[in-house]
């Protein structure tokens, strides 16, 4: 019987491990707040400014509730 050890985790340096901390991003006239991390929040902004707050908004949404849809799915075949 072979054994086989755990993969190491790395030592994430603090700076890294602040700068990935997901931050509120509000998102104007509608009231909501994202939470993102500073490198998306520049991806988010890019595409709000290239392709407007209702497709941006729309494609994350549709992307929640995937995610959403998949965790059910995951829980509902393994309810322990």
């Amino acid at each position: 019987m072979k054994m086989t050890s755990q993969p190491r985790k790395k030592v994430v340096p603090e700076t890294l491990r602040e700068e990935m901390k997901p931050r509120p991003f509000p998102i104007e006239g509608i009231g909501l707040a994202l939470y993102t991390t500073p490198i998306d929040l520049a991806n988010l902004q890019a595409a709000l400014d290239e392709e407007g707050q209702l497709v941006v908004l729309n494609r994350l949404l549709r992307a929640d509730i995937a995610a959403i849809n998949a965790a059910a799915q995951h829980c509902l075949m393994n309810p322990d």
